[in-house]
């Protein structure tokens, strides 16, 4: 399991707001300029599990192991503004791509659908980590798709 400080260098790097270490590594929004840039539709579901498992070790430091079981307690933790501005560039950086997949004539209708659910995935694991009583994401997306 990735520490907090490794989760977010990968947020960072996934954001492109840094660059990775490793080689032959690709970012979340490094893939979408790629993919835009060739004018080829790409699968984005393993990045998408990366953000989110990344999210999830954000979401057990901010509000503890089991996050549902403090719901009334201290959930006033200040969420790290390198964590926030990642996760908002990589939804940000989705939405033009989902709005350039649409205008795209080339684009079939399902990469379009394909590309929402993995911004509709992010934004909804963000979403849990700041509501702060989620024990998992991955569980949690799973109900609620």
């Amino acid at each position: 399991m990735l520490s907090y400080e490794q989760a977010l260098q990968k947020l960072s790097h996934h954001a492109n707001l840094t660059e990775a270490e490793e080689e032959d590594w690709s970012s979340f929004v490094g893939i979408l300029f790629e993919t835009k840039a060739a004018g080829v539709i790409s699968d984005f579901r393993v990045p998408t599990d990366d953000v989110i498992s990344c999210l999830d070790v954000v979401n057990r430091l901010l509000n503890g192991e089991t996050p549902s079981a403090s719901v009334n307690g201290d959930k006033e933790r200040r969420i790290s503004r390198r964590a926030a501005y990642a996760v908002a560039a990589i939804i940000t950086s989705s939405v033009k791509y989902c709005l350039w997949l649409m205008d795209n004539a080339a684009a079939d209708r399902s990469s379009a659908l394909a590309m929402e659910r993995n911004l509709w995935r992010i934004s909804c694991a963000w979403e849990a980590v700041l509501a702060g009583d989620i024990d998992s994401l991955s569980e949690h997306l799973e109900l609620e798709e």
